[in-house]
Formats: C-alpha cells, sequence, structure tokens
C-alpha cells in the first residue's frame, strides 16, 4: 500500500509539473495580454501578464522540487502552491483591472487561460496535500 501511495503522489507531481510547464509556454507565446499602444507605451493589463509570467515561473519551480524532495517538504510546498495558484486567478481583473473593452486580448484569453489553470493546480495541489496526510496517518498505525 505504501508503494502504491509513493507512486500517486509522484505521478500527481509530474503532472502538475506539465500544467505548469503548459501554464509557462501558453502565458509566453499564446494567452498573453494586449500589445503596446501606438504611443509605444503599455496598457494596465501588462502590469497582470508580468505577475502571472512571474507566478507561473514560481509555481514551476515549486512543481519540479516537489519530485524530489520527502513528503513533510511537499506538503509544505503544496500549500504554497495552493495559495500562489489562488493569488494567480485573483490577478487579472480582480486585484489588477484589465483594459475596458471585452474584446480584448487580455480578457479573451489571458484571464480565462489564468482561472483555469489556476483552478486546475488548486485541484492537483489539494489532492496532493490530501494523498501525503493520508499516507502520513498509515505511516502512524
Amino acid at each position: 500500500m505504501k508503494n502504491i501511495l509513493k507512486n500517486k503522489v509522484t505521478i500527481v507531481n509530474f503532472i502538475e509539473t506539465l500544467v505548469c510547464i503548459f501554464l509557462v509556454i501558453g502565458i509566453n507565446f499564446w494567452f498573453h495580454a494586449c500589445m503596446k499602444k501606438d504611443d509605444g507605451t503599455y496598457m494596465n493589463c501588462h502590469n497582470a501578464e508580468v505577475i502571472i509570467k512571474g507566478l507561473s515561473i514560481v509555481l514551476l519551480l515549486m512543481a519540479v522540487a516537489k519530485i524530489f524532495l520527502p513528503n513533510l517538504t511537499k506538503l509544505g510546498l503544496a500549500i504554497s502552491s495552493t495559495l500562489t495558484s489562488l493569488f494567480m486567478t485573483l490577478v487579472p481583473n480582480t486585484l489588477i483591472s484589465l483594459c475596458m473593452m471585452d474584446s480584448m486580448r487580455c480578457h479573451k484569453f489571458m484571464k480565462p487561460y489564468t482561472i483555469v489553470f489556476g483552478i486546475v493546480l488548486i485541484c492537483i495541489n489539494l489532492f496532493t496535500i490530501c494523498l501525503i496526510l493520508y499516507k502520513e496517518k498509515e505511516k502512524q498505525k
């Protein structure tokens, strides 16, 4: 039973790493915010994009670290990743206002992409937390 649980935690960590890789690649190449204005300045949504890029890289680093670290450290990183993912979902249009028009790239692509990936990462991390706590409970028996 212990080997099965260990393998499940590791598999979940690999899945989380893949999700984070897709998040980093997507936000950098396809689902980014609006481009520069004609005068060369950026719109407000650019700030949200920069924050999301930084958070996605932090989430990727935590996901990779969870593959190699022991369970109690994974537990701490899973809790941190959950809170970071929650913060990331709140960045577009809640913490930082996006463009006024709903037809802009930031509303059509960046915001839904960020929210969906944030929710997926929250679910993966909550599942990891449950697995690790169950494994620690089984270990104490």
